[in-house]
C-alpha cells in the first residue's frame, strides 16, 4: 500500500463565532482503534458519573471516564473489565458532537466504579520512531531522492513529512512499498501503514493558504549524520522543531500544526475578547520570574561552520552560537533611551540540528525571548471558576495556541493585553458542565531587535 498524497488543510480564520452554550448531554463511547466500530453497548452512559476532559498545546490531553458499577449490566461490567488500552480509543461527544479522541492508556476498576484515562491522538507521537537516518527521510515533501541530501525547508513540511515517513516507513511496516534505493529490502513485520490513523486528518497553516501572513522560517535541518541511524520520537524532533518556532494541538482526531502567535501579528485576529463578564467565578494571575529572560543563547554542535555553511574537515564538529537580547541594560541614571531594568537574565536552548547555521540559531533565539519580559503573567481557571455559556467562542473553536485579548478590572492591577490559549479544562458531573481555560503571554517579536552581526562560530553571534 502506497502513502496517500500529503493533505494541506486550512485553519479557520481567527474570528469569534457561535456561542460556547450550556451542555445538556455527554456520551462517552469506546471504539476500536482509527474509530471502526463500537465496542460497548449504549448501557454504559447509565452509569457515566464524571467526565473530564482537556486540550492543551504541544502536549497530549487527557480524559478521565468514572462509571458506576452498580448501574451496569452484567455484559457492560464484562466488556468494561476486559477492555484492552491502546487497542482502544474513547470518543467524548457533547451534545451529539464529537469534541475529544483518543486511546485508552489506562484502566482502573474498584468495588464500586471503573476509570477509563485515556490521551487525545498526541499520545501516538511519542510512541512512534523514526529509525533509519534523518536525513533520507523526504522532509522536503520530495519522494525516493537519493539519501542524505539535506534542503532548505520550512518548517511545518519537516514536521509533516517526519510523521509521514515515519507512518509509511517500509521498514517497520512493510505493508507499504520500499524506496527505490532499497530494491531488495524483505518484508518481515506485515503491520498496516499509518496503523493509528493520524495522516488523512493532519492539518497545518500553510504559506500560500494565508499569503499575506507572517511566513514559516525556512531552515536547514538534520539530526543524523550519512548513514548514520537517528532513533528518536516524533514528538522528539516536533519538539526540536518547536524552537524556530512551531506549535501543535489537537481538536478532535484533527492534528494542527500552527505558527506562534505574537504581539504585533496584524494578520492575525484575536479569536476572542475576554472581559469580566465572560468568568463566573474568580481567576488566579501569576507572574513567575523562573521562566523571565532578557538574554537568549542558542548553541548547536554543529557539522558545518556557521557563518559560511562549509563543512568543518575531517567531519570535526564546532561550537555555533547566537544570542538575542531584548535591549541594552539600564544604567543607573536610566540611561539609554528604551533599556530594561532586569539585568542579565539568561535562557540557553541547546539545539540538536547538526547543519544549524547562525540562520538557524538565530529564529531560536528570538523565538526563545518569546513572552518571557517582562516576566509572564499566566492566567488559570481554578476549581469552580469557568466561562460563561455566553461567551462568544463555539466549543471546537477553543484551539490551544490561538490568540485571546483580554480585558479584566476586577483585580488590583487591570490587565489589558494579548494572551495565548494553552489549555482548555471541561468537567461534566451528569448534569453540569465547566469549562476552564488558561492563558500564557504571546511572544513579543516587536520588542526584540532582530539585527545581528555574523561571527565565527566558536564566538557567538548576537542581536544588538
Amino acid at each position: 500500500m502506497t502513502a496517500p498524497p500529503e493533505q494541506a488543510a486550512v485553519i479557520p480564520d481567527v474570528v469569534p463565532d457561535g456561542f460556547l452554550g450550556c451542555a445538556q448531554d455527554y456520551v462517552a463511547r469506546l471504539h476500536y482503534r482509527c474509530n471502526s466500530q463500537p465496542y460497548t453497548s449504549p448501557v454504559m452512559d447509565a452509569g457515566v458519573t464524571r467526565i473530564r476532559w482537556s486540550r492543551s498545546l504541544n502536549e497530549p490531553g487527557e480524559c478521565e471516564v468514572v462509571v458506576a458499577k452498580s448501574s451496569l449490566s452484567p455484559a457492560c461490567c464484562d466488556a468494561l473489565g476486559t477492555a484492552a488500552t491502546v487497542r482502544l480509543e474513547l470518543n467524548i461527544y457533547r451534545d451529539g458532537e464529537l469534541v475529544w479522541v483518543g486511546p485508552l492508556v489506562r484502566r482502573r476498576e474498584t468495588p464500586t466504579e471503573f476509570v477509563l484515562y485515556a490521551q487525545d491522538v498526541l499520545w501516538w507521537l511519542s510512541k512512534i520512531a523514526n529509525l533509519l537516518p534523518f536525513a533520507h527521510k523526504q522532509i522536503c515533501g520530495e519522494t525516493d531522492t537519493i539519501p542524505f541530501r539535506p534542503s532548505r525547508c520550512q518548517i511545518e513540511d519537516i514536521a509533516a513529512n517526519v510523521l509521514r515517513a515515519a507512518l509509511f516507513d517500509p521498514e517497520p511496516c512493510c505493508n507499504c512499498d520500499p524506496p527505490k534505493w532499497m530494491p531488495d529490502w524483505k518484508c518481515t513485520d506485515p503491520c498496516p501503514c499509518d496503523w493509528p490513523c493520524l495522516h488523512p486528518f493532519l492539518y497545518a497553516e500553510r504559506n500560500e493558504d494565508y499569503p499575506e501572513r507572517p511566513k514559516w522560517p525556512v531552515i536547514q535541518f538534520s539530526m543524523g549524520g550519512e548513514w548514520q541511524n537517528y532513533t528518536a520520537y516524533v514528538d522528539e524532533i516536533w519538539r526540536e522543531l518547536a524552537a524556530y518556532g512551531m506549535h501543535w494541538t489537537a481538536i478532535g482526531r484533527r492534528i494542527i500544526i500552527m505558527k506562534p502567535r505574537t504581539d504585533n501579528d496584524r494578520h492575525y485576529q484575536p479569536r476572542a475578547l475576554i472581559t469580566d463578564d465572560d468568568i463566573q467565578g474568580d481567576l488566579e494571575i501569576n507572574e513567575d520570574a523562573s521562566n523571565a529572560a532578557t538574554h537568549a543563547h542558542a548553541w548547536s554542535w554543529a557539522k558545518i561552520r556557521c557563518d559560511t555553511r562549509q563543512e568543518h574537515p575531517d567531519g570535526i564538529k564546532g561550537v555555533c552560537c547566537y544570542t538575542a537580547k531584548i535591549a541594552p541594560c539600564c544604567q543607573p541614571d536610566g540611561t539609554p533611551a528604551g533599556c530594561q531594568p532586569y539585568g542579565r537574565v539568561d535562557v540557553i536552548v541547546r539545539v540538536e540540528n547538526e547543519l544549524a547555521g547562525h540562520q538557524e540559531l538565530r529564529t531560536a533565539a528570538l523565538m526563545a525571548l518569546g513572552g518571557r519580559y517582562p516576566a509572564p503573567l499566566t492566567i488559570t481557571f481554578p476549581e469552580g471558576t469557568r466561562l460563561r455559556p455566553e461567551f462568544r467562542v463555539a466549543i471546537n473553536k477553543l484551539i490551544p495556541g490561538e490568540r485571546y485579548d483580554v480585558n479584566l478590572n476586577r483585580h488590583c492591577a487591570p490587565i489589558r493585553q494579548g494572551f495565548r490559549l494553552t489549555e482548555v479544562t471541561v468537567e461534566w458531573d451528569g448534569q453540569h458542565e465547566s469549562v476552564g481555560i488558561a492563558l500564557a503571554p504571546l511572544h513579543r517579536s516587536a520588542l526584540v531587535t532582530a539585527a545581528t552581526t555574523p561571527s565565527p562560530c566558536t564566538d557567538c553571534g548576537e542581536a544588538p
